[in-house]
């Protein structure tokens, strides 16, 4: 018996990842601040030897302030080590090349020969560039992350006598955005300092304070304190060349002496000797390992007679770091099962413009009910998606048997859509969602829809989601000014799979609720929709408090006959595919009256199933549909030729668009 297989909707996405970067600004050391300006044209150049130092130089405006107001900050980690960073950027003058970037190490770290690192690439995911003193592969990535802010609050009154005041966390940048207030006021006037080599940051009033205090700052990496790492109990046996090596909660972490500590009993083990204790990473196994040499604990205080005197608890302090991330090569595809694989191998959600895009519509995918996701992307060029590498992308689908739905969200240029469509219609097995481009509106939209296809749906308009790239950025900021607008296809594909799942490709999907989706670009009447649903531009509306896709037609609507309806045209596909591939086996059998009468018995019971799914309308199966497959389609002319032929009539089900209630006045019986 032939088996359908109408659950299995895949999303490929076809995504713009990449953006160009001619125009950076860099500050800080190991943990830094990038700064990506909106207006700002000139070279910098800073030596970064610890957190928070000074710009270096600044040749072509000495007098420019880096404020918030500039762009947008992001955490960079960087290996340990001193870092002279330069970014070239275009500017009127001549004598800076564009695109001259390069990471120069200034100093040799743990015996290792200064790297340069050159040709820099912004990308979602961090600075990428190539090591020149390595031979390929020698890519690599300092991550870029959205800074961590922190708040911290000092209760005080009308008693205190205290004048300076020591923040939680460390590292923090002291030259960007932090607020300092008293009461109400900010003290602009008041500075955020590192206190010399400590590890400590903090500031001071020229007269103690008496109201509360609050500080609003960016911390540059994650501190972790007092981790229990190793218990020994009281008499346990010390052995000469015993070594404990012990796994560390977090990876990557900074290795750097000065910043980690490991402790017995709350007393600092001496970390000056990398042969008796050090910290490292284990990249190969992606873990953070501590390295304790016996000898740290045999004295008098934790050991008598190579026995433990007492319990020892062995805790570390050390900071977490972020690991480093190179994203697939353009036009790559990959299969992602979860969002996490799409993270590992695309990047997480960015301020990036296109990888916003693609993020969000690869997670609202999943989180719609989708399972089995094809990404790739392209690059852009100067912020502009590189389409021509599109079709390529396509044909790496093509050899992708289970993809059904394609997608390129935010990708909203005719050549894109018309690849797209092209594609989907010449395998005949798949189905193209295609986004409204981001300023269209109710009365205008008609003028941005595609060409009239039965091989794809449009969806107007954007939908707007939360976006935590924003909530880490403005952490107290009202729910509202988190939202993001995004194209919406990744969603609804996953909208697709989800029903395809629980209903079966033949219901419409339509009245179905967008998961994640919080509110809409544009609101949309019913009168306004009337105008728009017999061109198939597919609404998607707000009703009764939740954000529903209302419509579920293909592009052309009422232009397309038959196969105005989605669930029709992808219910047809679907038969195709299923009974072509569960037919194969008839290839190189005796083309006979035998045949045709095993052929005609299996797709009739196959088709059988399908109606009594509830995909084929009839009261009984004669009425649902027919299958022929005898000698008068297959005369000998066609037989000659090596071909079987099958004639199949089904009868889909289509969707109730519009429910109409008759009401008249009725006196009662006997009037």
């Amino acid at each position: 018996m032939l088996k359908m297989q109408i659950s299995n909707s895949q999303i490929a996405i076809a995504g713009r990842v990449l953006e160009g970067a001619s125009n950076l600004k860099i500050a800080g050391a190991r943990g830094a601040i990038i700064e990506m300006p909106k207006k700002f044209s000139t070279i910098l150049s800073l030596k970064a030897l610890e957190y928070g130092s000074q710009w270096d130089k600044m040749s072509d405006r000495p007098d420019r302030k880096i404020t918030a107001s500039d762009g947008s900050f992001y955490f960079v980690d960087l290996p340990p080590g001193d870092y002279k960073l330069e970014a070239s950027m275009p500017g009127s003058g001549t004598r800076y090349k564009n695109g001259e970037q390069k990471v120069t190490v200034s100093s040799p770290i743990n015996g290792v020969i200064p790297t340069t690192i050159t040709d820099l690439v912004l990308e979602p995911t961090g600075i990428k560039g190539k090591i020149t003193d390595k031979a390929p592969p020698n890519e690599i990535t300092i991550p870029i992350r959205p800074v961590i802010q922190e708040t911290d609050i000092f209760k005080l009154d009308t008693t205190n006598t205290t004048s300076k005041f020591t923040l939680k966390n460390f590292p923090v940048n002291t030259n960007g955005k932090y607020e300092i207030f008293v009461g109400e006021t900010l003290q602009k006037d008041i500075q955020l300092k590192k206190e010399g080599t400590s590890n400590k940051a903090s500031f001071t009033f020229t007269s103690p304070p008496k109201k509360n205090i609050k500080v609003n700052y960016i911390v540059l990496s994650q501190k972790v304190t007092n981790e229990v790492i190793h218990n020994l109990n009281k008499g346990s046996t010390i052995t000469n060349g015993q070594k404990w090596s012990v796994n560390l909660k977090n990876y990557p972490v900074n290795i750097d002496n000065a910043t980690w500590n490991i402790k017995a009993n709350g007393t600092k083990l001496s970390n000056n000797n990398p042969a008796l204790l050090k910290i490292e990473n284990d990249n190969t196994n992606g873990a953070a390992k501590a390295i304790i040499d016996h000898q740290l604990l045999n004295n008098s205080t934790f050991v008598d007679a190579s026995k433990t005197k007492e319990a020892i608890t062995i805790t570390a302090d050390y900071q977490v770091t972020f690991p480093t991330f190179s994203p697939v090569t353009a036009k790559e595809v990959k299969l992602c099962t979860n969002f996490n694989e799409f993270k590992k191998h695309f990047g997480d959600f960015s301020e990036n413009p296109h990888q916003k895009k693609l993020a969000h519509a690869v997670y609202g995918f999943f989180n719609n009910g989708g399972s089995r996701c094809y990404v790739s992307r392209v690059t852009t060029s100067a912020g502009i998606p590189d389409i021509a590498g599109i079709p390529d992308i396509l044909e790496k689908f093509e050899a992708i048997d289970e993809i059904a739905l394609v997608a390129a969200p935010g990708i909203t240029d005719k050549s894109t859509r018309s690849a797209i469509v092209t594609h989907c219609q010449n395998m005949g097995d798949r189905f193209a969602i295609l986004d409204c481009d981001s300023s269209a509106n109710a009365s205008d939209v008609n003028d941005d829809k595609p060409d009239n296809t039965d091989y794809a749906a449009y969806y107007f308009p954007w939908i707007k989601v939360s976006d935590p790239v924003k909530k880490i950025m403005n952490p107290n900021a009202k729910d509202e000014e988190l939202w993001l607008s995004v194209p919406p296809s990744g969603h609804i594909a996953g909208v697709y799979a989800r029903v395809d799942a629980q209903r079966g490709v033949h219901k419409a999907p339509g009245n179905e609720v967008i998961r994640g989706a919080l509110e809409l670009d544009h609101k949309i009447s019913k009168n306004q929709q009337d105008g728009l649903n017999p061109q198939g531009i597919n609404c998607i509306r707000e009703l009764n408090g939740n954000i529903r896709i209302w419509g579920a037609r293909t592009i052309g609507g009422d232009a397309n006959g038959e196969f105005r309806y989605i669930n029709v045209r992808r219910l047809f596909l679907s038969l195709r595919d299923s009974i072509d591939k569960n037919t194969q086996w008839t290839v190189f059998e005796p083309n006979d009256a035998e045949l045709w009468a095993k052929i005609k018995r299996n797709v009739n019971a196959y088709l059988t199933n399908v109606w009594r799914s509830g995909a084929l309308f009839g009261a009984t199966s004669q009425e649902a549909f027919f299958v022929k497959c005898d000698a008068e389609n297959n005369p000998q002319e066609v037989r000659d030729l090596g071909q079987v032929i099958i004639e199949i009539g089904v009868a889909p089900v289509k969707p109730a668009e519009f429910v109409i209630f008759r009401l008249s006045q009725w006196a009662g019986p006997g009037q």
